[in-house]
């Protein structure tokens, strides 16, 4: 289990990245760079990045799935140097990847309501079911193992 908790570490410090990186853009108002992904004054990713969906109770969502991200890194690496793994911690880490994927399901239905397409923001969805799915394996192994 320890490698696929270092991959899920790699996963979610990649998330952490690009969620700072919408971070910035939500703060920057149009002072990214053209060259930068998604840095067009015009891309639907500026647009998404500051528009009506870009906060939640005054909290950029962007600020959201960097804590989300940060959050399994910081789990993921305990249980890497440590070692020790109960089946309660697997079953919260499975409980925050679904609580995350539901999270990012809203967001991608807001995408497509919307007609906006941000590369970034699928890409963190794509990275969050990526974690989804290496937590649905560990919680199976879990339960195999405690037969």
């Amino acid at each position: 289990m320890r490698k696929l908790f270092s991959v899920v570490f790699l996963l979610s410090m990649a998330g952490a990245l690009l969620s700072a990186y919408l971070l910035w853009m939500h703060y920057a108002a149009g002072g990214i760079p053209a060259w930068l992904p998604c840095g067009d004054p015009a891309s639907a990713c500026q647009s998404f990045a500051h528009g009506d969906y870009s906060e939640f109770n005054g909290v950029p969502v962007a600020s959201l799935g960097l804590f989300y991200y940060l959050w399994i890194a910081g789990l993921t690496a305990v249980l890497v140097f440590s070692g020790y793994v109960s089946s309660e911690i697997i079953l919260s880490f499975l409980a925050v990847a679904v609580a995350g994927m539901l999270a990012d399901m809203f967001f991608a239905g807001v995408l497509v309501v919307t007609r906006s397409f941000c590369s970034l923001c699928v890409a963190t969805y794509g990275v969050t079911f990526l974690i989804l799915l290496c937590a649905a394996v560990t919680f199976r192994r879990e339960i195999r193992r405690d037969r």
